[in-house]
């Protein structure tokens, strides 16, 4: 998914209190797989967005921070709400990112200073989850969807229910998934509910403009075929809480326990694809997975986890 949210005043970024990752005591261990860079907090993080070699990563209790291999350093957001969904462009200190969370908290964040938006229209909404392409931005919560066009937010519909992922296509269309199995879908400025399979909670949705995969509780993983959503034949028996794919199509999916699977599209053009078991030495759940590319990919989760795949 992103990057997630507070709720105060202006905040500024706590710049060069950088803390050593591997040997320091907030990550850099071996897991398989997976380099640790886990930082020294004990909340859950929930989103995160992937800049270059970096990662600016968002939690509970306005924690944010900005990691990269062998250094870490806390972010100061003035904030103790829930950060939840978070979307970025660039990389390092120039990059920008615009976060969203509970109590209808927006912030922007440009180079190393973040602003707290005023935004009457969201009100107290609980915002889960944001994306867009810098101009035109959706967040969805569990009120409605919003959309920000033009530098000012306004409420777009109620249809969908308590919505936690957002993924928005090039032309603007867009996907939103939520609670009991809730899938629904923008074309050309109007939101309409698309059939499920499953009448689970569905807590992530992601593609590439030719692939979409959407995940959820009880293992679920869902991909639409153009017409309707399959459920895949292979079973996973752990919750799932995001999907993040990659421009080449190369899925990556993360829930409890550490589980992380890769997901392949098919060769021959079949929707099921393959799946395979990438999962972390970890007991932590893993609530965010996002990358720059197949190569270069990130997962967060609980008790300040931080892990990044090794390059194969």
């Amino acid at each position: 998914m992103r990057w997630m949210y507070l709720g105060l005043l202006a905040i500024a970024c706590g710049g060069d209190d950088f803390q050593p990752g591997p040997g320091g005591g907030t990550g850099g261990g071996e897991s398989g797989n997976w380099q640790d860079l886990s930082v020294s907090s004990s909340a859950t993080l929930n989103a995160i967005y992937v800049g270059g070699t970096g990662a600016f990563i968002i939690g509970d209790s306005g924690t944010a921070w900005d990691v990269a291999p062998g250094l870490s350093s806390p972010m100061t957001t003035g904030s103790t709400v829930a950060m939840t969904g978070v979307w970025g462009t660039g990389a390092g200190p120039t990059a920008q990112l615009l976060a969203v969370g509970y109590v209808g908290s927006v912030f922007e964040r440009a180079g190393r200073t973040w602003a707290l938006q005023d935004h009457p229209a969201l009100g107290t909404a609980n915002l889960e989850d944001i994306d867009g392409d810098g101009e035109d931005f959706t967040a969805v919560s569990s009120t409605g969807i919003f959309r920000r066009q033009g530098g000012s937010w306004s409420f777009e519909t109620g249809q969908g229910g308590n919505l936690r992922s957002v993924f928005v296509e090039d032309n603007g269309d867009a996907w939103a998934v939520g609670d009991g199995g809730s899938i629904v879908r923008r074309e050309s400025g109007i939101w309409y509910a698309v059939d499920s399979p499953a009448n689970v909670d569905l807590r992530g949705v992601h593609g590439n403009g030719e692939h979409l995969v959407v995940v959820g509780h009880g293992g679920t993983l869902l991909q639409w075929d153009g017409r309707e959503f399959i459920a895949h034949s292979q079973r996973i028996q752990v919750n799932l809480q995001d999907v993040w794919m990659a421009p080449s199509g190369v899925a990556f999916v993360v829930g409890n326990n550490g589980t992380v699977y890769r997901w392949n599209p098919s060769a021959s053009g079949g929707v099921q694809g393959t799946l395979t078991d990438i999962s972390a030495d970890t007991s932590s759940h893993l609530y965010a997975v996002a990358g720059s590319d197949d190569r270069n990919v990130w997962t967060v989760g609980a008790r300040g986890t931080v892990l990044r795949l090794r390059p194969q």
